[in-house]
């Protein structure tokens, strides 16, 4: 948190995977106030051509996040399966 602080402040964060491998820092970024939205995997075509890479991954989903694209609030992580 506090390395995305020193960029500015932070509203609302995109996260892949909130029900899963996400989930641990989802729950950690909603107890600290942040907005959080799940953003969902670029299609195979899309990731193939483009390539796969961690970098590639988080600028598409700061990008869809700007842009208003992603609406999907994440889980909160609170419920009977969690």
């Amino acid at each position: 948190m506090s390395w995305a602080q020193r960029h500015g402040p932070v509203a609302q964060v995109g996260i892949e995977g909130t029900g899963s491998y996400g989930s641990g820092l989802s729950r950690f970024l909603r107890a600290a106030g942040v907005f959080v939205l799940e953003v969902e995997r670029r299609e195979r075509r899309n990731r193939t051509a483009a390539g796969k890479t961690d970098w590639l991954d988080a600028k598409g989903a700061a990008r869809a996040v700007l842009a208003g694209e992603v609406r999907v609030v994440a889980k909160a992580g609170n419920g009977s399966v969690e």
